[in-house]
């Protein structure tokens, strides 16, 4: 499966706190929202790609939330662990 390559690539754990609990691949520069309402396929197939160009990280949902739609650099100017 998709979702379990992927984590495997970049490792179960945020990126940011080092949570392993309720982790989801988030954009380090946001690409908009629109691949939320994509298939399960093409969105898997998104996320590779952004895996390809270096833009996929993994983050606990907590941290997740709080990023938001702040690019990686924004954000650890906010929040440097």
């Amino acid at each position: 499966m998709v979702r379990e390559e992927l984590f495997t690539t970049l490792r179960p754990i945020c990126n940011s706190c080092g949570s392993t609990e309720s982790l989801e691949f988030d954009c380090k520069n946001p690409r908009g929202d629109r691949h939320h309402r994509l298939s399960s396929y093409d969105r898997a197939l998104f996320y590779r790609r952004q895996l390809q160009a270096g833009n996929l990280q993994v983050l606990c949902q907590s941290c997740n939330n709080l990023k938001g739609s702040l690019s990686w650099d924004d954000w650890n100017a906010l929040f440097p662990f």
